[in-house]
Order: structure tokens, then sequence, then C-alpha cells
């Protein structure tokens, strides 16, 4: 009987002591004997998963069964108004457009530096130079030779701002691309020495203003204002320029012009291409709209199939000539000496819109061609 009453005593002692232990821990003045009592309740309620972070939360109901494809399972079928799909969903579009128009930007200035375009001389942010010589042949053996130089030099200390241009024609923006290439290109050219500046852009237009000189009997004092942006459309890029000029000779004249490029698959792009001129001198003013379509062959051959027409003011508006050419151009050697083949006929009001085939061969040499914002 002793020996039962000292085990009960060891016993209560022990549970006394850890109780205590258990309210010294927990900061509660509580007795033993009621904390005894809570302890046992809490443990006898808790279920047996719950850890000592479910500790004062409500009860949380198991998750349902995940699907596992038997007859018996039901399929858990989001809401397709949820919010969360709309981001989504626009972020996955914003991605495709921004590939998209980055593919046919990057195709764009490619074929243009390839090709040696105006607009590669005109947006070069570093040093360019291009030169060429043509052979002319037309009709009835006549053969006609010309040369052409753009030179675009970064002046030092300006940060590539201030640039020295030197150009065989500084009206060319002002020609017509039938102009430019190649039936009239035997004609005469006049040099000009100008200073153009490059403005920081503001809303994304690339502003450029210049002061000139041209190498003219008597010398022929000029200033411009070009101004130019890119706008992507979907699948489409679009290229406006403007500019606003006068020379001492002539007065003020300005063009605008808008060009849009679609690439039609990996190796061919169609761009369209709207100019207007107006000049002041004459009161003249003229719409020139081309079709382009550019074959890709591969990173040293292109082909570049081109129909245009022009109307001006001269003949109320009429469309008065027609031409179609087709430039085949190789890359002779490292990226920077090309050779360029350009059968060309041209259909003018003037001559009864007669046939006017023309033949033109062109060496070109383009140095920092690849120099593009």
């Amino acid at each position: 009987m002793c020996r039962n009453r000292s085990t009960l005593l060891f016993l209560l002692a022990l549970i006394g002591c850890g109780t205590c232990n258990v309210l010294r821990a927990e900061n509660l003045a509580t007795d033993p004997i009621t904390a005894v009592a809570d302890e046992l309740g809490r443990f006898a309620t808790e279920p047996e998963s719950s850890s000592a972070d479910d500790a004062g939360m409500e009860p949380v109901e198991p998750a349902p069964a995940a699907d596992t494809g038997e007859p018996g399972d039901v399929p858990v079928v989001s809401d397709p108004d949820t919010p969360e799909q709309g981001p989504v969903i626009f972020e996955k579009i914003d991605v495709a457009h921004a590939a998209v128009s980055s593919r046919i930007e990057r195709t764009a200035r490619w074929l243009d530096r390839f090709f040696a375009d105006d607009k590669v001389f005109e947006e070069a942010t570093g040093s360019y130079a291009r030169v060429n010589l043509d052979s002319v042949f037309e009709p009835g053996g006549a053969i006609g030779f010309s040369g052409d130089i753009r030179l675009k030099i970064d002046l030092p200390r300006t940060q590539q701002r201030l640039k020295l241009l030197i150009e065989s024609d500084p009206q060319r923006e002002n020609r017509t691309d039938l102009e430019n290439v190649p039936v009239d290109v035997v004609a005469e050219k006049s040099y000009s020495l100008s200073l153009e500046r490059q403005l920081q852009q503001a809303h994304r237009w690339d502003v450029r203003p210049a002061l000139g000189i041209k190498a003219h009997t008597p010398l022929d004092p000029f200033a411009r204002l070009r101004a130019i942006r890119y706008f992507n459309l979907q699948k489409v890029m679009a290229r406006v320029s403007s500019s606003a000029f006068w020379f001492d000779s002539s007065g003020f004249g300005a063009n605008f012009g808008i060009e849009f490029d679609r690439a039609l698959s990996d190796v061919f792009l169609l761009r369209s291409g709207t100019g207007l001129t107006w000049e002041e001198a004459e009161k003249f003013r003229r719409i020139e709209q081309q079709f382009s379509l550019f074959h890709r062959l591969d990173d040293r051959r292109n082909l570049a199939y081109q129909i245009g027409i022009l109307a001006d003011d001269e003949f109320n508006w009429r469309v008065n000539t027609y031409y179609f050419r087709i430039r085949y151009r190789k890359d002779l050697h490292d990226g920077w000496v090309f050779a360029e083949i350009i059968p060309q006929w041209t259909y003018r009001e003037e001559t009864n819109f007669d046939d006017e085939p023309s033949l033109t061969l062109r060496l070109e040499a383009v140095f920092g061609h690849s120099t593009l914002k």
C-alpha cells in the first residue's frame, strides 16, 4: 500500500513539473490541475495531421482529388472569363507583333543597305561614303558615262551629331526615282558642301537641319530641314520622311514621302512608296508612286522588280510617265564592292508613250554602310 502511494505521489510530481514547464513556456498564470485538463482537452480535439503551425487556425477542408481521367472523375474546367486570361492573351499578341515587326524591319534595312539606298545615307549616324560609276546603253548605240559620290564624315568632338556632307546633287531628294536611275543619269551633275546636325529625337522623329553651298556659277547657298520616323503597324512597317528646303537660286520647296514594307516570306519583301514634291520657283507639283518587290536570292545576290508612275500639274495631274525596271545586284567583294545590272523600260506622254529601253551597268563601292541607327 505504501509502495502504491509512493508511486502515485511520484507520478503526480512528474505531471506537476511537466505542467509547470508548459506554463512557463506559454507565460500563463494558471494552476497545475486546470492547465493539465486544458492541455489534455486540446490534444483530444486536434486532428492527427495538424502541426504546430496550424494552432489557432480554422480547419481546412481537404482539397478535391485531382482528375485521373477515370469515368467517375469530374474534370475541373477554368472559367474563360477570369481576369487572368486577358493579360496573358494580350501579352502573347504583343510578343507576336514585336517579332513580326522586328523581322520586317531587319529585312527592309538589310535590303536598303545592300542596295545602298539613299535613305541609308540620310539616316547613317556615322561616317558613310558611296561612289559609283555608271555606263548607260540606249537605243541607237548611244552610250553615256557618269559617276556619283556621296560622302558623310563625322566631325571630331561633336559626339557624332555634326556631319560634313559632300554630295553630287543636294537636290536629289526632289528628283524622282526615274531621274535618279538611269535614263537621265548622264546629265551634268553639280556638287555641294554642307554641314548637317542631328538633333535629339523628339517623339521618335529623327530631325536633321543642314546648311550648305552648291558649287555653281554663281555659288548657290541653301538650307534644309529633314525629319524621318518609322512606324510598326502589325505586319507592315511604315517610314515617313519630309523635308523643307531653300536655295538662293530657286527659292523654297518641300517634299514628302511614305513607304510601306510587307514581308511576304523569308525571301520576298513588298514595298509601296509614294512621293510628293513642290517647288516654288516653277510653281511645280509632282507625285510618284512606285511598287517594288525585293527577291533575296542569297546573302550576295538580290533582285528588285520595280514599276512606277508619275503625274504632275503640268499635265493636269494625268499620269504622264510609266516605267519598269529590274535591278540585279551582286556583292563582289566583302560587302563593300557591288556590281549592278539595270534594264529599264520607260513610257512618256511627250513621246506618245513609245518604248524607251535602256541598260545600265553599275560598279559601286560603299564604305560604312552598316552604320545605321
